[in-house]
């Protein structure tokens, strides 16, 4: 907290979690993971939550919207304790789409609750069952929307309910699970959270027939926050059949540092995974996708994240909500079907003030798709991205013979492929592809 004036010593900094109205040992906590100063977003959302009002949380990537909710529900349980008892739990249930996510979520509260001795179990993995969570009466429960019938017995009236990574919670798949589950929050004083990077008329229709309440209360960092978030964008044009041959020269001239490789579909990741494991040596590359059973990708995902320079090839299991230190790029080997997707796959990197890259593979058949994440990145607050724009730079034409002019008109564009990128002066040269034998 920074040094206030000598008549004002002995009072919180308006921008400091004290003046938020935070107990002292979530501030402690906050200290030890030296997080000294909330962001936008949490100084928004902690007072409205504390006040015990049920609202849409907007924020961009990297702003701390976990910390947003997880810090005001713990001292709000931490309190009902104080007037109930121990062991009256779980008061509180988080819904994140993913196992992964919910294991993540997990492990923030840990690392925030240890000294006021809440109890945060997950459920829907390998390890329990909910009858077995249940019985360990934990003070807060993260699960996915799957899990969430064996919560609804009619029985276990839950204070808080937050909906993390809403836009994707709020599916039309998840529809049924979700309405079972509302339809028997009986609470008086329910508060229903729900916190998003992107989020879209819909989703707030479908929040309110799928909660049965009408959340009207809408909170968004704006655009002053965009520093949070520093990426690069990049374009590489070229042919749907040069993707496979091109990456090995991408890995060596772009893919320096710890990167994702995002693939749309399962099978193509995996087959992507075994070709480039076999062909790029001195690498180490993990593979994650929603076949793999929950045992496979946790440990995929924990040896990535110890790895320093490790590259992991995977589709948009991992595009939610997952953060990995020191993750330097992303390469979009596909672009994604849902233009959303595109906005959440690129926030994975820019964090904690470091520059991020995002690499795309453009094809001619993308250019439909471009458009639409152009309009995406335009309705969105949430991430300052540059466009997907096909403006030309100075390109090194790659060590190969000349396409016959047929073959060019063909395609509709030269067939060579070359690196671009939107506004910005940062230069880079053009990738080149190895001579072929």
């Amino acid at each position: 907290m920074e040094t206030l004036e000598r008549n004002t010593a002995n009072l919180p900094s308006k921008n400091s979690f004290e003046a938020l109205g935070l107990r002292q040992e979530l501030i402690e906590a906050l200290s030890e993971l030296k997080i000294l100063t909330p962001t936008l977003i949490q100084s928004k959302t902690i007072p409205a939550f504390l006040a015990g009002n049920s609202f849409f949380g907007l924020g961009q990537t990297g702003t701390g919207k976990t910390c947003a909710y997880a810090l005001p529900l713990c001292q709000m349980i931490k309190m009902q304790e104080e007037q109930e008892g121990i062991g009256q739990g779980p008061y509180a249930v988080i819904v994140v789409p993913t196992k992964e996510l919910a294991g993540q979520i997990v492990k923030v509260f840990k690392s925030l609750t240890h000294h006021l001795k809440l109890k945060v179990r997950p459920l829907g993995g390998e390890r329990a069952t909910a009858g077995q969570v249940l019985r360990e009466r934990p003070d807060i429960v993260v699960t996915v929307p799957g899990a969430l019938s064996s919560l609804s017995n009619g029985k276990q009236l839950f204070r808080f309910v937050v909906i993390d990574e809403a836009d994707q919670v709020l599916d039309p798949c998840f529809k049924e699970e979700l309405c079972s589950f509302f339809v028997k929050q009986k609470h008086p004083l329910l508060q229903i959270i729900f916190f998003a990077a992107t989020l879209h008329p819909d989703h707030r229709e479908r929040a309110q027939q799928y909660t049965g309440k009408n959340i009207s209360e809408f909170i968004e960092d704006g655009r002053a926050h965009h520093a949070q978030i520093k990426i690069k964008t990049f374009n590489i044009e070229l042919l749907e059949g040069e993707k496979v041959d091109l990456l090995p020269h991408f890995m060596k001239r772009e893919g320096s540092g710890k990167g994702v490789i995002f693939i749309n579909k399962k099978e193509a990741a995996k087959t992507l995974f075994e070709k480039i494991e076999s062909t790029i040596k001195g690498r180490e590359f993990f593979l994650l996708h929603g076949d793999l059973d929950h045992k496979a990708r946790k440990q995929a995902i924990k040896a990535f994240r110890a790895s320093p320079d490790g590259v992991v090839v995977a589709t948009d299991i991992l595009a939610r909500g997952m953060h990995f230190p020191g993750l330097e790029w992303v390469l979009n080997f596909d672009l994604p079907f849902e233009a959303s997707y595109y906005l959440h796959r690129v926030g994975r990197v820019g964090r904690e003030g470091e520059v991020g890259r995002a690499y795309n593979f453009i094809t001619p058949k993308d250019q439909a798709l471009i458009a639409r994440i152009n309009e995406s990145i335009k309705s969105q607050n949430a991430l300052p991205l540059d466009f997907l724009r096909l403006k030309k730079m100075k390109v090194t034409p790659p060590s190969q013979g000349p396409r016959s002019a047929t073959k060019r008109h063909r395609s509709g564009a030269d067939r060579r492929p070359k690196l671009t990128r939107g506004p910005g002066n940062i230069k880079r040269n053009a990738l080149k592809r190895k001579r072929r034998a």
